[in-house]
């Protein structure tokens, strides 16, 4: 974030109950670690921060290599694997051990990369990548060994993600998007990245993987 500040937050009460100081101006996504840590991405830095939540200290900073812009993520506490979804030139999904820092395996993947959601009971690791308009999902073959499963075209600017583990479903969402040339453009993600939205334009995709072989979307406004 802005303020370079990750704050900590009882679930229960809704309470702040603590802060820490980070180095990056870009916090990205979150991953818990299964033993009390967290991983964090820094994606202005092309780093892993790996923090201790009970000290509220960086225990870790490991490089993204070969990966620019980390920004989606999500973990695999069982075989100690993180999969970080990488926005830069070339996109990739990275997949780290989150003991050492090493990059075991860099998968293809499509640009605009903001979701990613890992599946213990099917072992898929899902991606959504806005700016190509697609959903990348691999399969763990092991800790260090991945297949692409299915690759889905969406619509441009699904890139966040929801997941439901008792549907397989996976759920997205965008919106029909403008560019003003009257108005400030981000062209960090593309040259012609939306500035404005068109109203009445929202819609909530849900996809099936065990089913999309024939092509399978639902979308509601």
């Amino acid at each position: 974030s802005d303020s370079r500040k990750l704050s900590f937050v009882d679930v229960r009460t809704l309470a702040l109950v603590g802060s820490m100081t980070l180095d990056t101006g870009k916090a990205e996504s979150t991953g818990p670690d299964g033993a009390g840590g967290l991983l964090l991405n820094e994606k202005d830095r092309d780093m892993v921060a790996h923090i201790d939540i009970a000290s509220r200290k960086i225990i870790a900073e490991w490089p993204t290599t070969g990966c620019d812009q980390p920004t989606g993520m999500a973990v695999d506490p069982e075989h100690h694997r993180a999969f970080i979804g990488c926005r830069g030139n070339k996109p990739v999904l990275e997949v780290m051990d989150m003991q050492t820092g090493k990059v075991v395996a860099s998968l293809p993947l499509g640009r605009g990369n903001d979701g990613v959601v890992y599946d213990a009971a099917s072992k898929r690791i899902i991606t959504t990548n806005g700016i190509e308009g697609n959903i990348v999902i691999y399969h763990q073959e092991d800790a260090d060994h991945y297949r692409m499963e299915q690759a889905i075209t969406t619509r441009p600017m699904a890139r966040t993600i929801a997941y439901d583990p008792l549907s397989a479903s996976i759920f997205t969402v965008t919106a029909e998007g403008v560019v003003d040339p009257a108005k400030e453009i981000n062209t960090g993600p593309s040259a012609f990245y939306p500035n404005a939205y068109y109203d009445n334009s929202f819609v909530v995709l849900t996809y099936a993987p065990n089913h999309i072989q024939g092509g399978k979307e639902h979308h509601d406004q």
